[in-house]
């Protein structure tokens, strides 16, 4: 009798490092989790437009303490904001 269930392959572990060196030379975009890559699709405009929003609002959110940077395969705050109490959690904006 044969089973209905397919047999499950273990997917191979990319180390980040390892990840991060093949997506520089890589034709086309990837994303990594926990060890696992996954070619992503094309991006559409639409999430274009959100990742540039998402970018303009962090670096506005970050004006005077640090800047926010991002690429195709990652984003990253560099010396992040501290944060006040009375604003909740979020710098205060300029005047």
């Amino acid at each position: 009798m044969m089973s209905s269930m397919a047999e499950v392959v273990p997917l191979p572990h990319v180390s980040f490092h390892d990840y991060l060196a093949a997506e520089q030379v890589s034709d086309i975009a990837h994303e990594w989790l926990e060890g696992v890559v996954f070619a992503m699709g094309a991006t559409t405009l639409e999430q274009s437009r959100l990742a540039g929003n998402m970018h303009t609002a962090l670096n506005n959110t970050l004006r005077g303490h640090g800047r926010a940077r991002m690429s195709r395969c990652s984003a990253s705050v560099q010396r992040p904001a501290p944060c006040s109490t009375r604003t909740g959690g979020f710098p205060r904006k300029r005047s």
